[in-house]
């Protein structure tokens, strides 16, 4: 894990902006055990499915313009638009023009279990943790999939990357 001292930043974020060449390009601006600032620049046309988060995490809209999934509601996104994001909330997004924000993250606030409810034995976590990344991992694929297609790979490597169960990788 990328650790940077906690020491006073100090970023001018319109300099930071690159869109790069493969549709979405991140920056961590702080990264420790317990928060993470990144900036993320997505390239118009790019969509990203509904998933869900195991933190919280605000964001920004910095330039730009997209749709915003969120807990069944559409939200435009622009320049300032504010979104507070719960844990385990469901939400996605299609870019309509390169779009850059601010995603600031708590590490640390991972959504706990209640007091009420009976402990989750390891098998269970480890199974969980499972679908988790299976979920996460076969959204990446389908976001990477036109670059995958247009970059020049022969076509059987492509459809192996794309076809093949995501837990068996």
């Amino acid at each position: 894990m990328l650790e940077i001292p906690l020491s006073s930043v100090a970023i001018q974020l319109q300099d930071e902006i690159e869109y790069g060449d493969n549709g979405m390009v991140r920056k961590y601006l702080v990264k420790d055990k317990k928060r993470q600032a990144m900036l993320i620049c997505l390239q118009s046309g790019i969509q990203i499915p509904e998933h869900t988060s195991s933190y919280n995490a605000f964001m920004i809209i910095i330039q730009g313009c997209g749709v915003f999934w969120f807990n069944g509601q559409e939200i435009r996104l622009e320049a300032g638009t504010f979104i507070d994001l719960p844990a385990e909330t469901l939400h996605g997004l299609t870019v309509t023009e390169d779009l850059a924000m601010l995603k600031i993250i708590d590490s640390h606030e991972l959504k706990k279990t209640p007091l009420t409810s009976r402990p989750i034995t390891c098998q269970e976590a480890s199974s969980k943790k499972r679908e988790k990344q299976t979920t996460c991992a076969e959204s990446l694929v389908e976001i990477l999939k036109p670059y995958l297609q247009n970059s020049g790979l022969p076509e059987s490597t492509v459809s192996s990357i794309c076809q093949h169960p995501v837990n068996e990788r």
